[in-house]
């Protein structure tokens, strides 16, 4: 990551220290509330990320699924990029592998910043954000996360 990333980064973090990540449905109202909230202070800045990628989400839920279907979590713009995509890189067998890519790529994000304190609190309220999703995905698709 360049210095400017690392430092809008921090910025992001800093300013949304209180509640770092949102985690719902792509079109919940929630998530979509607080990404407006956000964007009206400087627009574009933060992006919502499928947990587990809307192309898996395509692949072993439905071919038609919409995107607001999925289970998604607010992230800096900055870090959703292609390293956030990995799980489309890979062929997983089923959903359950999809997520799971999906969610230890994401827990990488946190080494994307410089070490501090602040990098230590993203990547403690990241992991919480995670397993959030992670039951969300529970919720919204218990068929395709049965054993």
């Amino acid at each position: 990551p360049t210095a400017e990333e690392k430092a809008a980064v921090e910025k992001y973090f800093t300013e949304h220290r209180e509640k770092k990540f949102v985690v719902d449905t792509y079109g919940g109202r929630s998530i979509k509330k607080v990404q407006e909230l956000r964007n009206e202070i400087e627009r574009g800045r933060t992006a919502k990320h499928h947990v587990g990628t809307h192309k898996n989400n395509k692949l072993f839920v439905h071919e038609k699924i919409h995107e607001d279907k999925g289970v998604s979590i607010l992230i800096p713009k900055e870090w959703h990029k292609d390293f956030v995509h990995g799980a489309n890189k890979v062929q997983p067998e089923n959903f359950r592998q999809a997520l799971f890519t999906s969610i230890k790529e994401m827990r990488k994000l946190p080494d994307r910043m410089n070490a501090s304190a602040l990098r230590e609190e993203v990547r403690k309220d990241l992991n919480e954000a995670l397993l959030e999703a992670l039951k969300k995905n529970k919720e919204v698709f218990p068929e395709q996360l049965k054993k």
